[in-house]
């Protein structure tokens, strides 16, 4: 089996559609952080299309409202290049 590259995440359009595609799994991605450091999430939707962001270094969870995601450290991590998907 071949291992593929990462997907660097541009938009929250393209968050969005990677998140639908996955069929009710949740989204395994990570924020590039210094060093080559990866900070791992899982990120679906809840009932109320907002993002629910679990933490895999810290076991929390997080809810960012849809509309107002790129105001988030998510956000962020896309206007910086930084959030990828696995």
């Amino acid at each position: 089996m071949e291992n593929q590259s990462p997907i660097r995440i541009t938009s929250q359009e393209q968050l969005d559609a990677l998140i639908e595609d996955g069929l009710n799994n949740p989204l395994d991605c990570f924020v590039l952080l210094n060093y080559g450091l990866r900070s791992s999430k899982e990120i679906t939707f809840n009932d109320y299309g907002d993002y629910c962001v679990y933490n895999e270094c810290d076991d929390s969870e997080e809810i960012i409202p849809h509309d107002s995601f790129m105001s988030s450290f998510l956000g962020e991590a896309i206007i910086k290049g930084a959030l990828y998907s696995y």
